[in-house]
């Protein structure tokens, strides 16, 4: 039993898990809010479970299917894989006896990935862990690292998605590659989107787009995705501009014709008309993510702000029938929207609401930035000043 090479142990590992078998369960989660025929779903779901013999992944997931009466093609499937297991432990323990540390390890992350394969959430992080005991070497133990990363993306299990990912970010940094620290910002950038750390997700996947290689995880279309999307709520115009407008990965992968280029395009340009209608579009590729989809609402309603705000900008005053003719909606959807924002605190204006006017409080950036500094400085010379009094006593 000579020891596999690491190109191979890390090609088998980079295959893991099927994320089309998740995708396909979060679509069938928002199947009515697309109006899609849920059996459209179930069916090919089904069968990859079938085709990756998925007894357990079966188990867990067919309460939320709505599937009463057993499909027994799928419960045949669990003596198979008891069987498949037993005879992994054989070749675990046949290494223990005649072979070294490394070819014990290959045996364990045989059995690792076969729990994978099949979805059983506790056995594979156990087993993942196990192998990573015995590992030598820091890229090899970030590439199985990444890989538990990846089944805490599967199985949403976020308390172990954190867990890896500040083990794997302290490990990074005792000399594990570039091509493992690329992919690692991929894996650091979905886990901030998820925890509505938008803002620092946006850098790392704006970051990513020309050194993407970490397609395990997710598509050069999903990178995309995110980063059109999450640059519209998060970054200037400056940055929109150069990293996302002018990016040939973004172009490569959004055309100008899609709805999602469209969007950005609409909001750099003005055009807010076609800017809300895109925004719509848009929101049902969000929906259909299963990273993006929780987030969808929040999403929406965070997109239309920086659009009200560049709209409001120019102008001192302005009526709301004008604004709520550039944005073709109606004048109380609007104003309910600012009245929103407003008590939020989002939006520095008032609305006048007997004459129809939204009052722009336009204010000087230098004077504003020279009134915050100065309220920083009487604050910093207070704190000297009591910091003296408690030395001088």
């Amino acid at each position: 039993m000579p020891s596999r090479n690491d190109n191979a142990t890390v090609t088998t590992l980079k295959s893991l898990p099927n994320f089309e078998i998740e995708k396909l369960r979060h679509l069938f989660t928002v199947h009515e809010e697309l109006g899609i025929d849920p059996e459209k779903i179930k069916k090919p779901l089904l069968e990859l479970i079938k085709q990756n013999h998925m007894y357990p992944y079966y188990e867990r997931i067919k309460p939320k299917l709505g599937i009463i009466e057993d499909d027994f093609e799928i419960e045949s499937f669990k003596e198979l894989n008891s069987k498949t297991l037993a005879e992994l432990d054989e070749k675990i323990e046949f290494a223990e006896k005649n072979f070294g540390s490394s070819e014990i390890k290959d045996s364990i992350l045989d059995k690792g990935n076969y729990y994978f394969k099949i979805g059983d959430h506790e056995n594979t992080v156990k087993v993942y862990e196990q192998a990573l005991e015995k590992t030598v070497g820091i890229n090899s133990k970030l590439e199985i690292m990444l890989t538990i990363l990846r089944a805490a993306f599967f199985f949403n299990d976020l308390p172990l998605l954190v867990k890896y990912m500040e083990k794997a970010k302290q490990d990074i940094e005792k000399g594990g590659d570039w091509e493992l620290r690329n992919r690692l910002h991929i894996y650091e950038a979905v886990q901030l989107m998820l925890c509505r750390k938008f803002k620092e997700a946006t850098e790392l996947f704006l970051d990513s787009l020309s050194t993407f290689t970490a397609t395990e995880l997710i598509s050069l279309e999903e990178l995309v995705l995110y980063s059109i999307v999450l640059s519209l709520i998060t970054m200037d115009r400056n940055v929109i501009s150069k990293k996302v407008l002018l990016s040939s990965e973004v172009a490569q992968v959004a055309s100008p014709g899609s709805c999602l280029y469209q969007l950005i395009s609409d909001y750099y340009n003005c055009n807010y008309k076609n800017y809300m209608k895109h925004l719509v579009d848009v929101s049902k590729l969000i929906l259909k993510d299963r990273y993006l989809g929780r987030h969808c609402r929040y999403f929406v309603r965070q997109a239309r702000l920086p659009a009200y705000k560049q709209f409001l900008r120019p102008y001192k005053s302005v009526t709301l029938k004008n604004m709520a003719d550039a944005f073709q909606v109606s004048t109380e959807f609007i104003e309910e929207e600012l009245v929103s924002y407003i008590s939020g605190m989002r939006l520095d204006c008032k609305i006048d609401k007997v004459n129809g006017i939204i009052e722009n409080n336009v204010g000087d950036e230098r004077n504003n930035n020279y009134v915050k500094t100065i309220k920083q400085g009487d604050l910093l010379i207070n704190r000297i000043q009591k910091l003296s009094r408690i030395i001088d006593m």
